[in-house]
């Protein structure tokens, strides 16, 4: 009574310890995908850095062009305010001297006014001669003439000088709005810089908080590669043989290898992941066989993978079947090389009928290739 008991409990914790060591080569599984996750986010978040970075280069290149075209405005608007200043102060002469020559006008013509209301007696008795009288009379006028010429040469200038600062002025309010335009342009550039620069750094910030729960949950990882370390050596009912090396059988007879194992686009979630095995190829219902001696250690369904075979082939290697359309074996059921242990299948996360293979040294996943060439 008491030898069955301790049967019974002993298969009570051998089960206990397969169910134990499948739920954490489960939760293994699943951070292993998270930290596969969180390298893709980084990878991803890498690349927008470096596109902005060179969208920033791009930036300063145009604002370094910017502000040359807005000094080069603003050496022409320098020169066109000079040449103002200098027609300005023309101008100003211009105008003293039309204000002295119209002074010294009128003072002739009121002089030439007075000769003209004198009578003839009175030309004459106050010139030494009749000869002496007219040519004072003549020089007079001439002198008027004279004066009158130029002071419609000094208004033609003073019109001409006018004209001309009026030119600039416009010329000079045509680059004022252009040098205008150009600043508030280069605003717009600076603030696009700015804007991409806080991007950048709030994209470096992420990288640097991924990285660090990325750490976090390689430590989880490792403690819990431990503890299935730990699980396999304490169960008494596990695999009693050893790897020793070698060849393991090709899991599919006349499969195709269609997808390998490594980062790769995910044909369902569309980014790229890590391929934690191989695919292999086959019709519905194809027998897949174990790749050598080993014992179950898990069989049914498994999250994503579908309906699961895991075997323990001793010395910590571990080999998975998944998307399997039925089973064939059985948790604690040892099994041998080339035994049929299910057939291929689509369930689980799959796009068509297909074997997914992995190998894993001590929890860790590792390409199958060279195990099965």
């Amino acid at each position: 009574m008491n030898k069955k008991i301790i049967i019974t409990l002993l298969f009570i914790f051998t089960i206990f310890s397969l169910v134990v060591y499948a739920d954490k080569t489960q939760e293994l599984n699943n951070i292993n995908r998270q930290i596969d996750d969180i390298r893709v986010q980084i990878g991803d978040k890498k690349e927008k850095l470096s596109t902005l970075n060179e969208e920033i280069l791009k930036i300063d290149a145009q604002i370094t062009v910017m502000e040359g075209k807005i000094q080069n405005l603003e050496k022409q608007i320098n020169e066109v305010q000079s040449k103002i200043n200098v027609n300005i102060e023309k101008i100003a002469q211009k105008e003293k001297e039309i204000k002295s020559l119209t002074t010294a006008l009128e003072n002739r013509i009121r002089v030439m006014s007075k000769i003209n209301n004198l009578d003839y007696i009175q030309i004459i008795f106050s010139s030494k001669n009749l000869g002496d009288a007219l040519s004072n009379y003549t020089i007079i006028k001439k002198i008027i003439q004279q004066d009158k010429y130029n002071l419609k040469k000094l208004e033609t200038a003073k019109l001409e000088l006018n004209k001309i600062n009026k030119e600039l002025a416009n010329m000079k309010l045509s680059l004022t709005n252009l040098q205008n335009s150009y600043n508030k342009e280069n605003d717009q550039l600076k603030l696009a810089k700015a804007n991409q620069e806080s991007n950048m750094a709030k994209l470096q910030s992420d990288i640097t908080s991924l990285s660090q729960i990325a750490q976090l949950k390689m430590q989880e990882a490792q403690q819990i590669t431990q503890e299935l370390k730990q699980l396999t050596a304490s169960n008494q009912n596990s695999y009693k043989g050893t790897y020793s090396g070698g060849k393991f059988a090709f899991p599919v007879s006349g499969g195709v290898l269609t997808s390998y194992f490594g980062y790769r686009n995910h044909p369902i979630l569309n980014r790229k992941i890590l391929h934690t095995g191989i695919d292999i190829g086959g019709s519905m219902g194809t027998p897949i066989i174990s790749a050598d001696n080993g014992k179950v250690i898990y069989a049914g369904p498994k999250s994503t993978y579908g309906n699961t075979v895991m075997i323990d082939h001793g010395s910590g290697v571990v080999t998975l079947y998944a998307h399997c359309s039925s089973i064939d074996v059985s948790v604690g059921q040892n099994v041998s090389k080339g035994q049929v242990i299910a057939k291929v299948g689509t369930s689980g996360r799959s796009t068509g009928p297909h074997l997914h293979f992995e190998v894993r040294i001590n929890g860790e996943f590792t390409d199958p290739l060279p195990y099965v060439k």
